[in-house]
């Protein structure tokens, strides 16, 4: 009872507006028209409706065009029929009066349908950009996003709301150069490179990202995507627009999958401990059937320059190669894993001697400098030791470290060479 007597209610409620809404519209138009029928010359004077119904369709809205022309048309069916009957003065003959009050009746009709039609159209189109307005502050303040316009040279002229939420800092804070202070020093080259990509390259080539470290203000060093875009030529925007998102989570989340996986989570290398497992496994297999086993200790020099110089994302960029070349070097049975920051290691499982073992050193040497090359990473060598196992002859752990000492070797008597390990007390059979 009490839910059917509360829809009543609102029933009555409606009811009562819809009434005082018709008035407002109405009232005006019938209060005219009488006036001009009582000066007599109410059809030659009926015309005045036209402009009376504009202002209240302007006042009121477009659904306000029915209520008036309702009001018009029954004002002027009551004032003819006054003057038929003599009530009403008039100063027109008849029938001509009777005709020309029903011609205007038609055109006022007709003109209030078009001023409401265009009114409402002007209506939905002002309420759909106001709700368009809502829903892209509502994005701007509340989104996973910070959206951030700059110019050229990386001044940032606007920072969306969600700056607050996203770095924690009010987005004046962000302006001009407020932003490029807050990047990791090491990172500040690739926002450069960002910015440069998207100077040279128009809207229609895409996005352009990149991920470094940013300083929330909570004084911990996030890391963050930024996309953007080239939009200096679009005149509505005239500036480089960028995306910024908190991805600190999504990298821990692939450096967690990545080791429970036993991979690196930049090169996509076995990591240190599976190579010793798989060395001795391999070591168990030579002794079996007789044929020695190889391990390769390759070693990056002069990645913390690269690091000074290019940020966090060159050296990963490097790694990458790195690892990449190592692929291509190998047989799908050896094995290539990621010892620590600057070194890589190779196991070769079953090698037929040191001769082979050392043709494989060569091509990885080849492919890192042809690399380095390629990307103008000059300042970046390599430096291998190998060593070999006779069947028998050793464990996986000594096996590695006789290959990290031969490196040791290489690193000493200079740039991209490989040294190979001789066990003192042992007649290498593979020599």
């Amino acid at each position: 009872m009490h839910r059917y007597g509360v829809s009543a209610l609102r029933r009555s409620r409606a009811g009562a507006e819809l009434v005082v809404w018709w008035a407002q519209a109405a009232l005006p138009v019938a209060v005219v028209t009488a006036a001009m029928y009582l000066t007599g010359w109410g059809a030659a004077l009926a015309v005045l409706q036209l402009p009376m119904i504009a202002l209240v369709v302007h006042r009121c809205g477009g659904r306000a065009w029915p209520p008036a022309a309702v009001a018009g048309a029954s004002m002027l069916a009551l004032g003819e029929a006054g003057v038929a009957a003599g009530v009403l003065p008039d100063g027109l003959p008849q029938p001509h009066g009777h005709v020309l009050a029903g011609l205007v009746a038609l055109a006022m009709v007709s003109t209030a349908w078009v001023l409401g039609a265009a009114a409402t159209g002007r209506e939905r189109a002002e309420h759909t950009a106001r709700m368009s307005g809502r829903r892209y502050e509502a994005l701007l303040r509340d989104g996973a996003d910070l959206v951030l316009l700059t110019d050229g040279r990386g001044e940032v002229g606007y920072a969306a709301p969600s700056a607050a939420r996203v770095l924690g800092v009010e987005p004046s804070v962000l302006l001009g150069a407020g932003l490029r202070e807050r990047i990791h020093p090491q990172d500040r080259t690739l926002a450069s490179q960002l910015r440069a990509r998207l100077r040279t390259e128009p809207a229609a080539a895409g996005e352009h990202t990149t991920e470094l470290r940013v300083r929330h203000h909570s004084g911990d060093w996030r890391w963050y995507e930024l996309a953007g875009r080239n939009l200096l030529a679009d005149p509505a925007v005239g500036a480089l627009l960028i995306r910024m998102r908190d991805v600190t989570a999504q990298r821990a989340m692939r450096a967690r999958v990545a080791e429970a996986a036993g991979r690196d989570p930049v090169t996509g290398l076995a990591m240190s401990a599976t190579l010793e497992r798989d060395v001795d496994r391999a070591l168990r297999h030579g002794t079996r059937y007789q044929h020695p086993v190889g391990v390769l200790v390759v070693n990056l020099d002069g990645l913390a320059s690269l690091a000074d110089s290019g940020g966090t994302e060159a050296v990963n960029a490097l790694l990458g190669e790195v690892a990449e070349v190592l692929r291509r070097s190998i047989r799908d049975t050896d094995v290539a894993a990621r010892l620590d920051d600057t070194r890589f290691g190779v196991l070769l499982g079953r090698v037929e001697g040191a001769e082979k073992a050392r043709r494989v050193a060569a091509r990885i040497l080849r492919g890192i400098t042809a690399r380095a090359a390629a990307g103008a990473r000059f300042e970046v060598a390599s430096s291998i030791g190998l060593a070999l196992s006779h069947p028998g002859g050793t464990d996986a752990q000594t096996l590695m470290q006789h290959a990290d000492t031969a490196m040791h070797r290489a690193r000493r008597r200079g740039r991209n060479r490989c040294e190979v390990y001789i066990e003192q007390e042992t007649i290498a059979p593979w020599n």
